[in-house]
């Protein structure tokens, strides 16, 4: 199966005394299997909990990249959502990977409101993979055309 990419959209990023991180999220089911991170040394990070599961970590604190880009380790800590008991429903130590920026099927987790919101955010999308690039063109052209189309049918009533 597909691994699904999961937008978080509660998480708390926890720092210890020796500035090590513990990463607190809301319970998945089923246990983690061959968990890893992969983090792009700024505001995102991708947690691949299994085969099947990607949790997208967006903007996360800058006041913890220098501890996540020195991590080997992060701590995981499971939580349910109802969040009425302090024990975590587990807690796992997970490797994290260093990149220089995450792959790019992360950039479908954008919605259509953060592209409006933020050009810059798309113009980088656009640089960064010619394959999304000639994608949106593909797009582009295709509506261009259903609605020269439509404007056609309508002119012929």
């Amino acid at each position: 199966m597909a691994t699904k990419h999961k937008q978080e959209e509660f998480y708390k990023v926890i720092l210890n005394a020796d500035n090590e991180i513990m990463l607190s999220i809301f319970a998945r089911s089923g246990e983690p299997e061959d968990s890893t991170i992969l983090y792009d040394g700024g505001e995102h990070a991708m947690f691949y909990r299994d085969k099947e599961t990607a949790v997208v970590l967006d903007y996360l604190p800058p006041e913890t990249y220098e501890a996540w880009n020195n991590a080997e380790t992060i701590l995981i800590a499971e939580y349910k959502e109802d969040a009425t008991e302090e024990e975590p429903v587990r807690a796992y130590d997970v490797p994290i990977r260093h990149m220089k920026r995450l792959p790019a099927d992360m950039s479908d987790m954008l919605s259509f409101e953060e592209l409006v919101e933020n050009p810059d955010k798309l113009e980088e999308i656009l640089k960064s993979s010619p394959k999304i690039k000639n994608m949106i063109i593909k797009v582009a052209e295709a509506a261009k055309k259903i609605e020269a189309d439509k404007k056609a049918e309508e002119a012929k009533k």
